[in-house]
């Protein structure tokens, strides 16, 4: 990768924000910690669209 950002490709980009997230165990998981829990006890969403949705996102170690 280098230290020069401007030179990194998007599989670079993404390759640091995985071990980013790996890095950092304190902060919370964006998805299951409050997105999921508010879609399901939302009346405008179904139980459908969050799987549809959950199905759209790829989660890479």
């Amino acid at each position: 990768m280098g230290p020069d950002r401007s030179k990194w490709s998007l599989k670079d980009v993404g390759k640091r924000n995985r071990y980013l997230v790996k890095a950092t165990t304190d902060a919370p998981n964006m998805i299951t910690d409050p997105i999921l829990p508010a879609m399901l006890s939302s009346p405008e969403h179904t139980l459908r669209d969050v799987i549809d949705i959950f199905k759209g996102m790829v989660f890479r170690p």
